[in-house]
Protein backbone atom coordinates (compact mmCIF):
# COMPACT_ATOMS: atom_id res chain seq x y z
CA UNK A 1 0.00 0.00 0.00
CA UNK A 2 1.49 3.71 -0.97
CA UNK A 3 2.10 5.90 2.33
CA UNK A 4 2.02 9.18 2.14
CA UNK A 5 5.87 10.56 1.95
CA UNK A 6 7.26 11.12 5.24
CA UNK A 7 8.27 14.42 5.24
CA UNK A 8 4.79 15.06 5.34
CA UNK A 9 3.29 12.82 7.55
CA UNK A 10 6.04 14.05 10.09
CA UNK A 11 4.96 17.01 10.07
CA UNK A 12 3.40 18.90 13.17
CA UNK A 13 1.34 21.78 11.02
CA UNK A 14 0.32 22.25 7.81
CA UNK A 15 2.23 24.29 5.38
CA UNK A 16 1.42 25.46 1.85
CA UNK A 17 3.75 22.86 0.32
CA UNK A 18 2.50 20.03 2.29
CA UNK A 19 -0.97 20.55 1.76
CA UNK A 20 -0.32 21.18 -2.28
CA UNK A 21 1.56 17.49 -1.96
CA UNK A 22 -2.21 16.28 0.00
CA UNK A 23 -4.38 17.82 -3.06
CA UNK A 24 -1.77 15.84 -5.67
CA UNK A 25 -2.15 12.60 -3.97
CA UNK A 26 -6.24 13.26 -3.87
CA UNK A 27 -6.15 13.70 -7.32
CA UNK A 28 -3.99 11.20 -8.62
CA UNK A 29 -5.01 7.83 -5.80
CA UNK A 30 -6.97 5.31 -6.95
CA UNK A 31 -6.27 3.34 -3.29
CA UNK A 32 -8.89 4.55 -1.00
CA UNK A 33 -6.43 3.41 1.85
CA UNK A 34 -3.65 6.43 0.46
CA UNK A 35 -6.79 8.49 0.88
CA UNK A 36 -7.87 7.49 4.20
CA UNK A 37 -4.21 8.39 5.26
CA UNK A 38 -4.13 12.23 3.76
CA UNK A 39 -7.72 12.41 5.41
CA UNK A 40 -6.08 11.56 9.09
CA UNK A 41 -3.42 14.01 8.56
CA UNK A 42 -5.71 16.94 7.42
CA UNK A 43 -7.73 15.93 10.00
CA UNK A 44 -4.82 15.98 12.54
CA UNK A 45 -3.72 19.71 11.29
CA UNK A 46 -7.21 20.76 11.29
CA UNK A 47 -7.83 19.68 15.32
CA UNK A 48 -5.33 21.06 16.11
CA UNK A 49 -5.31 24.59 14.51
CA UNK A 50 -8.26 24.90 12.00
CA UNK A 51 -7.81 28.48 11.27
CA UNK A 52 -4.49 28.16 10.30
CA UNK A 53 -5.23 25.32 7.94
CA UNK A 54 -8.04 27.14 6.39
CA UNK A 55 -5.77 30.37 5.74
CA UNK A 56 -3.70 28.16 3.38
CA UNK A 57 -6.37 26.03 1.99
CA UNK A 58 -6.55 26.14 -2.15
CA UNK A 59 -9.72 25.34 -3.31
CA UNK A 60 -8.74 22.81 -5.21
CA UNK A 61 -7.98 20.80 -2.28
CA UNK A 62 -11.23 21.00 -1.29
CA UNK A 63 -12.63 20.03 -4.34
CA UNK A 64 -9.91 16.94 -4.38
CA UNK A 65 -11.35 16.14 -0.90
CA UNK A 66 -14.83 15.85 -2.03
CA UNK A 67 -14.19 13.92 -5.18
CA UNK A 68 -12.33 11.65 -3.34
CA UNK A 69 -15.22 11.13 -0.77
CA UNK A 70 -17.70 10.43 -3.95
CA UNK A 71 -14.94 7.91 -5.34
CA UNK A 72 -14.59 5.57 -2.48
CA UNK A 73 -17.03 6.74 0.91
CA UNK A 74 -20.10 4.84 -0.12
CA UNK A 75 -17.56 1.45 -0.39
CA UNK A 76 -14.92 1.97 2.32
CA UNK A 77 -16.08 3.57 5.46
CA UNK A 78 -12.77 4.85 6.87
CA UNK A 79 -12.75 7.44 3.86
CA UNK A 80 -16.60 8.23 4.47
CA UNK A 81 -15.66 8.51 8.41
CA UNK A 82 -12.28 10.69 7.85
CA UNK A 83 -13.98 12.78 4.82
CA UNK A 84 -17.33 13.88 6.54
CA UNK A 85 -15.23 15.26 9.65
CA UNK A 86 -12.29 16.94 7.61
CA UNK A 87 -14.61 18.61 5.20
CA UNK A 88 -16.44 19.96 8.67
CA UNK A 89 -13.26 21.01 9.51
CA UNK A 90 -13.12 22.85 6.20
CA UNK A 91 -16.50 24.86 6.83
CA UNK A 92 -15.54 25.63 10.84
CA UNK A 93 -16.31 28.97 11.60
CA UNK A 94 -15.83 30.19 7.60
CA UNK A 95 -18.47 31.77 5.78
CA UNK A 96 -16.37 31.22 1.90
CA UNK A 97 -15.73 27.47 2.60
CA UNK A 98 -19.13 26.45 3.90
CA UNK A 99 -20.76 28.40 0.95
CA UNK A 100 -17.88 26.77 -1.48
CA UNK A 101 -18.55 22.89 -0.38
CA UNK A 102 -22.32 23.64 -0.63
CA UNK A 103 -21.77 25.11 -4.00
CA UNK A 104 -19.64 21.60 -4.71
CA UNK A 105 -22.44 18.97 -3.48
CA UNK A 106 -21.22 18.62 -0.21
CA UNK A 107 -24.71 18.21 1.33
CA UNK A 108 -26.17 16.04 -1.35
CA UNK A 109 -22.86 13.85 -0.51
CA UNK A 110 -23.75 14.22 3.39
CA UNK A 111 -27.22 13.02 3.05
CA UNK A 112 -26.13 9.84 0.76
CA UNK A 113 -23.60 8.42 3.11
CA UNK A 114 -25.92 8.91 6.39
CA UNK A 115 -28.54 6.40 4.30
CA UNK A 116 -25.43 4.32 3.00
CA UNK A 117 -24.01 3.80 6.33
CA UNK A 118 -27.19 4.33 8.79
CA UNK A 119 -25.87 1.82 11.58
CA UNK A 120 -22.05 3.38 11.62
CA UNK A 121 -22.32 5.60 14.80
CA UNK A 122 -18.80 7.32 13.82
CA UNK A 123 -20.61 8.15 10.21
CA UNK A 124 -23.48 9.44 11.83
CA UNK A 125 -21.37 11.82 14.12
CA UNK A 126 -19.34 13.10 11.76
CA UNK A 127 -22.53 14.17 9.52
CA UNK A 128 -24.24 15.43 12.27
CA UNK A 129 -20.95 17.87 13.21
CA UNK A 130 -20.92 19.00 9.72
CA UNK A 131 -24.50 19.65 9.51
CA UNK A 132 -23.81 21.64 12.45
CA UNK A 133 -20.92 23.85 10.88
CA UNK A 134 -22.73 24.08 7.55
CA UNK A 135 -26.15 25.60 9.26
CA UNK A 136 -24.20 27.93 11.78
CA UNK A 137 -22.71 30.12 8.57
CA UNK A 138 -23.61 33.03 7.00
CA UNK A 139 -24.23 31.05 4.04
CA UNK A 140 -26.68 28.57 1.88
CA UNK A 141 -25.89 25.56 3.59
CA UNK A 142 -28.98 25.38 6.37
CA UNK A 143 -30.92 25.80 2.49
CA UNK A 144 -29.65 22.98 1.37
CA UNK A 145 -29.36 20.67 3.97
CA UNK A 146 -33.13 21.19 4.02
CA UNK A 147 -33.73 21.00 0.50
CA UNK A 148 -32.09 17.59 0.71
CA UNK A 149 -34.39 16.43 3.73
CA UNK A 150 -30.98 16.37 5.85
CA UNK A 151 -33.22 17.37 8.72
CA UNK A 152 -34.68 14.21 8.84
CA UNK A 153 -31.20 12.39 8.81
CA UNK A 154 -30.01 13.66 11.47
CA UNK A 155 -33.13 13.21 13.74
CA UNK A 156 -33.07 9.69 12.34
CA UNK A 157 -29.40 9.22 13.47
CA UNK A 158 -30.67 10.55 17.11
CA UNK A 159 -33.25 7.60 16.92
CA UNK A 160 -31.10 4.95 15.24
CA UNK A 161 -27.69 5.75 17.91
CA UNK A 162 -29.46 6.45 21.23
CA UNK A 163 -26.97 5.60 23.52
CA UNK A 164 -24.00 7.10 21.42
CA UNK A 165 -23.94 10.72 23.49
CA UNK A 166 -21.95 12.17 21.07
CA UNK A 167 -23.99 11.48 18.19
CA UNK A 168 -26.90 13.16 20.54
CA UNK A 169 -24.92 16.31 21.41
CA UNK A 170 -23.57 16.75 17.61
CA UNK A 171 -27.44 16.38 16.53
CA UNK A 172 -28.41 19.13 19.18
CA UNK A 173 -26.07 21.57 18.03
CA UNK A 174 -27.12 21.22 14.00
CA UNK A 175 -30.82 21.22 15.28
CA UNK A 176 -30.39 24.50 17.57
CA UNK A 177 -28.48 25.77 14.09
CA UNK A 178 -30.89 25.15 11.65
CA UNK A 179 -33.71 26.41 14.34
CA UNK A 180 -31.84 29.58 15.00
CA UNK A 181 -31.20 30.06 11.04
CA UNK A 182 -35.22 29.99 10.50
CA UNK A 183 -35.23 27.57 7.77
CA UNK A 184 -37.23 24.53 9.37
CA UNK A 185 -40.22 24.42 11.98
CA UNK A 186 -38.99 23.75 15.38
CA UNK A 187 -41.94 20.70 16.03
CA UNK A 188 -40.40 18.02 17.48
CA UNK A 189 -36.95 19.40 18.42
CA UNK A 190 -38.43 19.34 22.13
CA UNK A 191 -39.08 16.04 21.98
CA UNK A 192 -35.49 15.05 20.29
CA UNK A 193 -33.97 16.75 23.36
CA UNK A 194 -36.01 15.22 25.78
CA UNK A 195 -35.00 11.65 24.62
CA UNK A 196 -31.63 12.70 24.47
CA UNK A 197 -31.27 13.83 28.12
CA UNK A 198 -33.64 10.58 29.22
CA UNK A 199 -31.04 8.22 27.45
CA UNK A 200 -28.17 10.19 29.05
CA UNK A 201 -29.31 11.60 32.43
CA UNK A 202 -25.68 12.33 33.59
CA UNK A 203 -23.85 13.77 30.67
CA UNK A 204 -23.85 17.32 31.37
CA UNK A 205 -22.68 18.36 27.34
CA UNK A 206 -26.22 16.63 26.52
CA UNK A 207 -27.60 18.64 28.54
CA UNK A 208 -26.46 21.95 27.91
CA UNK A 209 -27.22 21.12 24.02
CA UNK A 210 -30.55 19.69 24.91
CA UNK A 211 -31.57 22.86 26.99
CA UNK A 212 -30.59 24.65 24.44
CA UNK A 213 -32.72 23.31 22.04
CA UNK A 214 -35.72 23.39 24.73
CA UNK A 215 -34.89 27.07 24.85
CA UNK A 216 -35.32 27.84 21.11
CA UNK A 217 -38.63 29.33 20.06
CA UNK A 218 -41.42 27.54 18.18
CA UNK A 219 -40.87 28.90 14.28
CA UNK A 220 -43.03 28.17 11.22
CA UNK A 221 -41.22 28.48 8.48
CA UNK A 222 -44.26 29.55 6.53
CA UNK A 223 -44.65 32.51 8.43
CA UNK A 224 -41.44 33.85 9.93
CA UNK A 225 -38.19 32.80 7.97
CA UNK A 226 -34.28 34.07 8.12
CA UNK A 227 -33.26 32.72 4.55
CA UNK A 228 -30.24 34.32 3.24
CA UNK A 229 -31.03 36.02 -0.26
CA UNK A 230 -30.41 34.51 -3.55
CA UNK A 231 -28.09 37.36 -4.28
CA UNK A 232 -25.98 36.49 -1.24
CA UNK A 233 -22.33 36.67 -2.94
CA UNK A 234 -19.31 35.73 -1.37
CA UNK A 235 -16.38 38.54 -0.40
CA UNK A 236 -13.19 36.89 -1.93
CA UNK A 237 -12.33 36.85 -5.71
CA UNK A 238 -11.21 33.28 -5.33
CA UNK A 239 -14.31 31.75 -4.33
CA UNK A 240 -16.32 34.13 -6.85
CA UNK A 241 -14.08 32.22 -9.36
CA UNK A 242 -14.97 29.05 -7.67
CA UNK A 243 -18.19 29.23 -7.71
CA UNK A 244 -17.91 30.21 -11.60
CA UNK A 245 -16.07 27.17 -12.14
CA UNK A 246 -18.00 24.49 -10.25
CA UNK A 247 -21.25 26.15 -12.33
CA UNK A 248 -20.07 24.76 -14.98
CA UNK A 249 -18.88 21.48 -14.03
CA UNK A 250 -20.68 20.73 -10.26
CA UNK A 251 -17.64 17.65 -9.81
CA UNK A 252 -15.29 20.18 -9.86
CA UNK A 253 -13.00 19.08 -12.47
CA UNK A 254 -12.85 22.18 -13.73
CA UNK A 255 -11.11 23.26 -10.66
CA UNK A 256 -7.70 22.51 -11.90
CA UNK A 257 -7.05 26.01 -14.08
CA UNK A 258 -8.11 27.77 -10.56
CA UNK A 259 -5.05 29.14 -10.06
CA UNK A 260 -4.20 30.38 -13.55
CA UNK A 261 -7.18 32.57 -13.20
CA UNK A 262 -6.62 34.05 -9.53
CA UNK A 263 -5.85 37.68 -11.44
CA UNK A 264 -9.30 37.93 -11.99
CA UNK A 265 -12.32 39.08 -9.97
CA UNK A 266 -14.77 38.19 -12.02
CA UNK A 267 -16.27 35.11 -14.72
CA UNK A 268 -16.85 38.96 -16.51
CA UNK A 269 -13.04 39.67 -16.75
CA UNK A 270 -12.31 36.54 -18.14
CA UNK A 271 -14.97 36.75 -20.76
CA UNK A 272 -14.20 40.54 -21.80
CA UNK A 273 -10.53 39.30 -22.53
CA UNK A 274 -11.64 35.96 -24.45
CA UNK A 275 -14.51 36.16 -26.10
CA UNK A 276 -14.76 38.44 -29.38
CA UNK A 277 -18.05 38.92 -31.30
CA UNK A 278 -19.17 36.05 -29.77
CA UNK A 279 -16.69 33.75 -30.46
CA UNK A 280 -14.35 32.09 -27.64
CA UNK A 281 -10.72 32.83 -28.41
CA UNK A 282 -8.20 29.24 -28.39
CA UNK A 283 -6.02 31.70 -26.67
CA UNK A 284 -8.21 30.98 -23.14
CA UNK A 285 -7.31 27.18 -23.68
CA UNK A 286 -3.85 28.04 -24.37
CA UNK A 287 -3.10 29.92 -21.55
CA UNK A 288 -5.02 27.86 -18.95
CA UNK A 289 -3.50 24.86 -20.38
CA UNK A 290 -7.02 22.88 -21.22
CA UNK A 291 -6.07 19.65 -23.34
CA UNK A 292 -9.29 17.50 -22.73
CA UNK A 293 -11.99 18.10 -25.25
CA UNK A 294 -14.88 17.75 -22.45
CA UNK A 295 -13.49 20.95 -20.47
CA UNK A 296 -13.48 23.06 -23.53
CA UNK A 297 -16.87 22.28 -24.31
CA UNK A 298 -17.61 22.98 -21.30
CA UNK A 299 -15.99 26.60 -21.91
CA UNK A 300 -17.50 27.12 -25.33
CA UNK A 301 -21.07 26.35 -23.85
CA UNK A 302 -20.04 28.62 -20.97
CA UNK A 303 -18.81 31.53 -23.47
CA UNK A 304 -22.30 31.63 -25.55
CA UNK A 305 -24.22 32.70 -22.74
CA UNK A 306 -22.13 36.31 -23.17
CA UNK A 307 -23.04 38.49 -25.97
CA UNK A 308 -20.80 39.56 -28.14
CA UNK A 309 -17.67 41.39 -26.78
CA UNK A 310 -15.41 43.31 -29.27
CA UNK A 311 -12.07 44.07 -29.02
CA UNK A 312 -10.58 47.27 -26.72
CA UNK A 313 -7.07 48.98 -26.87
CA UNK A 314 -6.18 47.34 -23.39
CA UNK A 315 -7.03 44.09 -24.13
CA UNK A 316 -5.92 42.04 -27.26
CA UNK A 317 -6.41 38.00 -28.16
CA UNK A 318 -3.10 37.77 -28.28
CA UNK A 319 -2.31 39.01 -24.68
CA UNK A 320 -1.23 35.78 -22.73
CA UNK A 321 -2.07 35.49 -18.79
CA UNK A 322 1.70 36.11 -18.00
Amino acid sequence: MSTLPYQVMDLRDATCEALCQCSKLLEDSDDPWLVVEVFEKLREWLRRDFAHVQKLLDPVLEVRALQALRRFGTQNLEVARLGLGVIAGFCQRNDNNTEFMATAGFVEELVKLMDLHREDGTVQDNACVAVWRLAERHSHGAERVVETDGLRRVLTAMKDHRRNSFVQVNALLALEKLGLKGVVPTDGFHHAAHEAMKFHPRNLQVRRAALRVKNLEPRRVEHESEMIPSSCSLPMKADALSRWLLSMDSYGFLMEYHARLRQYQTPAEVAGKYIRNGRLLNSLFVDLGVRKLGHRRLFERWSLGYPKILPDSRTTPENGMG
